[in-house]
């Protein structure tokens, strides 16, 4: 039976005026092991069981029917109408109906599923000592035996022709339906072998490591550290969206990069201390981040997050913020600024008689020049200001809309 989750309540008067992430009404008291979204639909899994949100976090409702008594949900994908769900205990799990009723899978000697991924047909399911693959939803399953078995706690990964397993030694690779696999390591060594998530896009390889984050564009035979300076850091939680690629540390922060790794941000503001972010993902709206302690979930609109590009690396002189172009303009402008040093910046857009409307940054940048944009869609033709602060810096300018 379904179960409108009121754990945590959030009274917020104007959530749109809080650039920064805002805890979600809540998935219960659970350790927290997993987000996936299907579409603009969020399923969490937790050491209680799963749930899953049709509306940003507003309201959760519980999914557990079907599923045994022991509710250990550890990942989830989705393929060709049917939702997946790999458990503790309890082993593999499918839905026909987007989690409201859920159905064993008894093909495979499943106990225990730690990864799922799925493309098409083929689904694949990690067990802690081999990966299993079926090539029709679920009618029979074939074990990937062969050469080096990978664990895949680190998660599995698949692109047209590959599936890429990771685990604490590092990642495998093996043909798509194939039996064998073999370690792409590359120049990979110590704490950077050690993977708690990897995603493939931009036909590219991403790993989020004990030792930083990296990516590989040659199937692994090399691998670019994309910030040196975390290769002592573990990092939790990994999502690529294009040229944009969060990470999460197990210390409270959550870092951005727009340009695919070249520069990154401190995106972690609303957030509480002392906690691990061990998953992040992304509908069309907002990006949502689950709590290992606790199960509770953040969300920040996505429009705060990339709607900010850095347009160059050189350090500039002193802060400075620009006019705003095309000016006048309808609905979208574009404002350039300067950031000297790094630190917080604030980009704020307020309304004729000084009311903030707006919040378009809000956030830690590196030195640097940036270009965010506004989106006037939602307000009426007429004058407004923004404005930039940053440490003891601060300038307002005039922009036009006109409809």
């Amino acid at each position: 039976m379904k179960t409108t989750l009121t754990i945590f309540t959030l009274i917020i008067l104007n959530l749109s005026l809080l650039s920064q992430w805002q805890l979600t009404a809540g998935t219960g008291t659970a350790y927290g092991n997993t987000l996936y979204c299907v579409g603009d639909t969020v399923f969490a899994g937790t050491d209680f069981g799963a749930y899953k949100t049709t509306n940003n976090g507003n309201t959760w409702i519980t999914i557990n029917n079907g599923f045994n008594t022991y509710r250990k949900i550890y990942d989830f994908t989705y393929s060709e109408g049917k939702l997946w769900s790999g458990n503790d205990g309890s082993g593999l799990y499918f839905s026909l109906n987007h989690g409201e009723n859920w159905i064993r899978e008894y093909s495979a000697s499943f106990t225990r599923v730690y990864s799922v991924a799925a493309s098409n047909q083929y689904v694949l399911a990690s067990n802690g000592t081999y990966v299993y693959y079926t090539t029709n939803l679920g009618a029979n399953w074939i074990i990937m035996d062969g050469g080096t078995e990978p664990w895949g706690e680190g998660g599995i990964a698949i692109d047209n022709n590959y599936v890429y397993a990771a685990d604490f030694e590092g990642i495998y690779v093996s043909f798509l339906g194939g039996t064998s696999w073999t370690r792409i390591n590359g120049n990979l060594t110590g704490n950077s072998k050690d993977v708690d998530e990897i995603r493939f896009a931009n036909n590219k390889l991403y790993i989020a490591t004990k030792g930083g984050v990296w990516s590989s564009s040659n199937n692994g035979t090399t691998w670019e550290n994309l910030n040196p300076s975390w290769t002592n850091t573990s990092l939790w939680a990994l999502s690529v969206i294009k040229s944009n690629i969060f990470v999460a540390t197990n210390s409270s922060k959550i870092y951005l990069s727009t340009n695919d790794g070249t520069n990154w941000s401190d995106v972690s503001i609303g957030l509480p201390a002392n906690i691990g972010i061990d998953e992040i993902v992304c509908n069309s709206t907002h990006a949502f981040a689950m709590v290992y302690q606790t199960g509770a979930v953040y969300r920040r609109p996505l429009s705060e997050l990339i709607g900010i590009q850095p347009i160059s690396t050189e350090i500039p002189k002193q802060f400075s913020l620009s006019q705003n172009y095309p000016n006048p303009f309808n609905p979208v402008t574009n404002i350039n600024f300067d950031v000297k040093e790094k630190g917080l910046v604030k980009l704020a857009v307020f309304n004729s008689i000084g009311q903030e409307i707006a919040v378009i940054v809000n956030q830690e940048l590196s030195p640097g020049t940036y270009k965010a944009d506004w989106n006037g869609t939602n307000s009426p033709s007429g004058v407004y200001y923004y404005k930039i602060t940053a440490g003891d810096f601060s300038e307002t300018k005039k922009m036009i809309l006109v409809k």
